[in-house]
């Protein structure tokens, strides 16, 4: 799970230095019922490495609601300065 962490930021880090200016990571989780949801948050959105990395990246997190249209939860999704999506991970059971 470290990995994928260290990934998803250096992915997120990478973007940053890019033309889109100071990016955002937008997540949107189901319902609490949902456990991919409850695991992806546990283990990635709260953990104070993801926290950390995004911090010094200079990456703002942001947490949405999700619809119940939206099929794809739980995701993170990476917006640029104008709000243009530039990328999404979603969770993936390995």
């Amino acid at each position: 799970m470290k990995t994928a962490i260290f990934c998803i930021v250096t992915f997120f880090g990478v973007l940053q230095g890019n033309l889109w200016g100071s990016p955002k990571v937008v997540a949107k989780f189901g319902q609490s019922q949902c456990p991919w949801s409850e695991q992806l948050k546990q283990e990635v959105w709260n953990s104070s490495t993801f926290q950390a990395l995004l911090d010094s990246a200079g990456i703002e997190r942001e947490e949405k609601e999700s619809s119940e249209k939206d099929q794809n939860v739980p995701i993170l999704i990476l917006l640029s300065s104008s709000g243009k999506e530039i990328g999404s991970v979603g969770y993936l059971m390995i």
